[in-house]
């Protein structure tokens, strides 16, 4: 089997919508992946603390949007939660949401309008949307929110996949900076903000060049399809020139607006 032969094989493995969650886990999640992780787990828990004494409350209702099957809130956080509603347009992500934190209520609601999380007529103290955030969003994050209530988003600004992506010609990354500047307008016109920004590495120890290419080809470089042949000799390049002996890393930088209900 040729390499190119191995990364359509693992591309085939991950281009299902279980597929996807999986390539997403293998990326950023799987144990020891993300460097620094926990700084990252901290600067949430912070935002969670300072509302909890903002509100005067020991336990919060919480919503995670676009939870996927990592369901950050719950993954990390049910000590500090009265309640949490996990929200996805997934229901495979949902269930497995569901099987593993039986507690936590799951709901597939379009993201875009959230009508059904709407329609519960309830009103949360802190609201996770991660990686998954754009500017159309913002609005329906503020009428889900109870005054003072605290808003976390998280959004790469800039990073080694969206650069191999406009390598490969599928994207212009002129545009993630001006959607990351139209997010921080949206939310400031609706919450007291706090902007900021954090690099992040991504390490790949003893991982096959091809299944990262893979992960990545279904997760993140919004190819429509396999790589070509071409595309693939580029990916696997720009990956090459990354590794040291049989190391890989990648890397990231996060915009975060840590928020508030006015």
């Amino acid at each position: 089997m040729s390499d190119y032969d191995s990364y359509l094989s693992g591309y085939r493995d991950l281009s299902t919508e279980a597929g996807y969650y999986t390539a997403c886990e293998f990326l950023a999640y799987k144990e020891g992946r993300w460097a620094k992780y926990g700084s990252y787990v901290e600067e949430v828990e912070k935002a969670i603390y300072e509302t909890t004494k903002r509100l005067k409350k020991t336990k919060l209702n919480m919503a995670d949007i676009s939870c996927g099957t990592i369901a950050f809130l719950p993954r990390h956080f049910s000590k500090y939660a009265n309640s949490i509603l996990c929200v996805d347009s997934s229901n495979v992500a949902l269930k497995q949401v569901a099987a593993t934190y039986p507690g936590v209520k799951v709901i597939n609601d379009d993201i875009r309008s959230l009508r059904k999380v709407k329609s519960l007529n309830k009103r949360f103290d802190f609201i996770y949307l991660g990686f998954n955030a754009h500017p159309e969003y913002i609005k329906n994050l503020e009428e889900i929110a109870l005054t003072q209530a605290g808003i976390f988003i998280m959004k790469s600004k800039a990073g080694d996949d969206l650069y191999l992506r406009t390598l490969l010609g599928s994207y212009d990354m002129a545009k993630r900076y001006k959607e990351i500047n139209t997010i921080t307008s949206e939310v400031n016109s609706g919450f007291s903000a706090h902007y900021l920004e954090k690099k992040f590495l991504w390490k790949f120890v003893d991982e096959d060049i091809d299944r990262v290419l893979a992960a990545l080809s279904v997760v993140g470089l919004k190819n429509k399809g396999a790589l070509s042949q071409h595309q693939y000799n580029i990916g696997r390049d720009f990956l090459s020139i990354r590794s040291k002996g049989n190391s890989l890393e990648l890397s990231q930088i996060l915009s975060i607006w840590k928020a508030i209900k006015s």
